[in-house]
């Protein structure tokens, strides 16, 4: 997810007046924003501030999908602009809260176009919240509501805010407030709460929330960066509350609930001005509380902590590396969940179209790739449900009969795997659509000595399981990513183990896991990928790395000479060429005078800096800067044209170019480059978003 800064010339449309009647808008979309991005829509003259905060539902619409044109005072730069995205309102802030000189100082660099939100911008506006808390000032509940809903009428011991301990902040969706009175008890429960000296929070739901409840899966993935949960204590009844600041989350205790067990990290958290403020507070002793801590416990009251971690014999307890990778990962399932469900209705629909009784009807032009028809049994299911699980490497022969070429042959007919299923396409067809059903019914039954009997190829065989039985099979097929996940989340297997073995292992740990039992494969399947990467990725980088230097050696073994017109850009796509075999591992070639044309191009300065200090070639007068490709080559089957074309190779420095390899806060530097050559990208057929673009590195 990406924060922006979009601008919005009053002199052209009334955002005022259209957010007082809608809480969705189509603004004009001149940036690669993605669905679930943040925006923060800048106001010209007479605000000069930041006024509201949208997320991006859709993307790239070509008109408007709402009437708004009241709200257009001059329409020329809106109507008909032809790309629009749609932002739904989140909150609005005061005029004077976000103006223009302050967020100049704190990391805004220009507000004549869209520009992304800097981690010291994005810091600066959510401390500038339109919430003036003072930390460590005292409040009663009154003094509370009228901070947050000050339109409202307030009510003394009863009501939300007079009365409840957790209550929904309704200027922004997922903002809460916390109440809190440390220790105290509701009915026969006892809260167990406390605080260390470094601002570790231990904290409970009210009684009656369970894993189910809306808020307590608001709290699982809260992002602190996004939303805010304010935090105000007290020791006993009669003081008044305490404001300590904001909250991120930790972890929680997947195995209590009514109530959930939390802990969070008290935001900027000053130990000597809380013991001013709440006098008489022990702190619990400082340190890493989670959930193997927690479970220990069962029931003992804060002020015996000590005694347990003395019996422990240590201070500090950590959770697993695979805990920690999943505790990170929950915060970023949001992110899924629309991909998720649409996934999910495909999927209905796929097994809709193709039950048994249909499957056994199927002709050959119903099932075959190689038609260019795109509502056959095997397109649909490699292509329109490629996201739950990818099985395009192998060849069409896969699916035991396919329409095209072989080898040499480029004669385009039917053809068959003549080893499993013969030379005749119409008899071979009966026995794979034999094998298909088997194979459903087996699944279904879980009949593991019949999955592994069916004779259709293993990827095949495993993306009808997953498809059919999502909860029962992976959505993982190759026998290489198996044993990968397998070894990285530390699951023996036995070495003659087949691959659907291997998936039922995968799923069993699924399961058994009190985290992601709960998960769909799906976001099971994202989460191994996300967390651990591809089994090929290492071996990928490091080849591609080694032909980048081996490019860069000889360039810089060549006899350079600068032409004094230059060079320009030809804005057209060239064919990709075939990849060769370099230590057993597919490579693209590079072309060294591609290479040498984008350097001249820039005029052998670093791209990211025109001014950042470079050094003399040694085989020449010029600047030494080196060629990178700012789409990686490794990536070239995801595009039909070359990535090795002038257009997508940049000019950079030696720090420059380590640092995109090597160093870490590379978004500002691939960002810049982006920007600059989106657009001729986009005219040789490299068509990508900056939020894929990111993701390669």
């Amino acid at each position: 997810m990406s924060e922006w800064v979009i601008p919005c010339n009053a002199k052209y449309y009334d955002v005022d007046g259209a957010f007082s009647e809608f809480t969705k808008i189509n603004l004009k979309q001149s940036t690669n924003v993605e669905v679930g991005d943040i925006v923060y829509i800048y106001v010209g003259n007479p605000y000069s501030s930041i006024r509201y905060k949208c997320v991006v539902n859709k993307i790239d619409l070509e008109k408007p999908e709402y009437d708004d044109s009241k709200y257009e005072i001059n329409d020329d730069p809106y109507t008909n602009y032809g790309r629009y995205m749609e932002l739904e309102l989140k909150e609005k802030f005061k005029n004077d809260m976000l103006k223009l000189e302050d967020l100049l100082v704190n990391g805004l660099k220009s507000v004549q176009g869209p520009s992304i939100v800097t981690e010291e911008l994005s810091s600066y506006i959510k401390k500038s919240s339109y919430k003036k808390l003072i930390q460590y000032k005292k409040y009663n509940r009154e003094e509370i509501h009228n901070i947050f809903e000050p339109n409202t009428q307030f009510t003394p011991n009863a009501g939300t805010w007079g009365l409840q301990g957790i209550v929904k902040d309704n200027s922004c969706e997922g903002n809460y407030v916390f109440i809190v009175t440390l220790g105290m008890r509701q009915a026969e429960f006892e809260f167990d709460e406390g605080i260390t000296k470094n601002g570790i929070l231990t904290w409970q739901t009210q009684p009656r929330m369970n894993f189910l409840s809306n808020a307590v899966k608001d709290f699982i993935l809260h992002d602190e960066k996004i939303n805010s949960i304010y935090l105000f204590l007290r020791l006993d009844t009669e003081s008044r509350y305490t404001y300590l600041g904001e909250l991120a989350y930790i972890t929680h205790d997947n195995e209590r609930i009514n109530p959930v067990h939390f802990i969070w990290k008290i935001i900027d958290f000053n130990s000597g001005k809380a013991e001013l403020a709440l006098r008489g507070i022990e702190f619990i002793p400082e340190i890493i509380i989670d959930k193997n801590f927690i479970l220990h416990r069962n029931g003992i009251k804060t002020n015996e902590f000590e005694n347990i971690l003395k019996s422990a014999g240590s201070s500090k307890i950590n959770k697993s590396p695979i805990e920690e990778k999943i505790t990170k990962f929950i915060p970023t399932i949001k992110k899924y969940e629309n991909e998720d469900q649409k996934l999910e209705l495909l999927r209905k629909k796929f097994i809709d179209d193709y039950k048994i009784k249909t499957i056994q009807q199927l002709t050959k032009e119903e099932y075959v790739v190689g038609l260019n028809r795109t509502d056959t049994f095997c397109y649909r299911l490699e292509n329109e449900l490629i996201k739950l699980g990818n099985i395009h490497g192998p060849t069409s022969v896969k699916f035991g009969l396919y329409y095209g070429k072989k080898g040499d042959d480029s004669e385009k007919k039917y053809r068959t795997s003549k080893l499993k299923f013969g030379d005749d396409p119409d008899i071979a067809l009966e026995e794979i659509k034999e094998q298909i059903i088997f194979l459903i019914l087996d699944g279904k039954n879980e009949n593991i000595e019949g999955i592994k009997n069916c004779t259709l190829a293993p990827l095949f065989k495993g993306k009808i399981l997953s498809v059919y039985y999502p909860d029962k099979y992976i959505c993982i097929f190759a026998d290489e990513h198996l044993n990968y996940f397998l070894d990285k989340l530390n699951i023996k297997y036995s070495i003659d183990a087949q691959e659907i073995d291997k998936q039922l292992l995968l799923m069993k740990w699924k399961r058994d896991n009190a985290t992601t039992k709960d998960w769909t494969t799906y976001i099971f399947m994202m989460f191994l990928y996300s967390t651990f990467g591809r089994p090929d990725e290492m071996k990928k980088e490091a080849q591609d790395q080694s032909d980048d230097f081996k490019l860069i050696k000889d360039v810089n073994n060549s006899n350079i000479d600068k032409s004094s017109d230059g060079f320009k850009f030809t804005g057209k796509p060239q064919e990709k060429k075939e990849p060769v075999l370099i230590n057993g591992r597919q490579s693209y070639p590079r072309d060294k005078k591609k290479a040498l044309n984008a350097l001249l191009h820039a005029d052998y300065k670093c791209e990211i800096d025109n001014d950042h200090p470079t050094f003399i070639r040694r085989n020449s007068d010029l600047n030494y800067t080196e060629p990178h490709h700012l789409v990686p080559m490794a990536f070239s089957k995801m595009f039909d044209v070359s990535l090795d074309v002038e257009e997508n190779i940049v000019s950079l420095c030696s720090n420059c170019h380590n640092q995109l390899h090597y160093g870490k806060e590379i978004e500002s530097l691939l960002y810049k480059l982006f920007e600059d050559r989106k657009d001729d990208l986009n005219k040789v057929g490299i068509n990508i978003s900056y939020k894929k673009l990111i993701d390669m590195y």
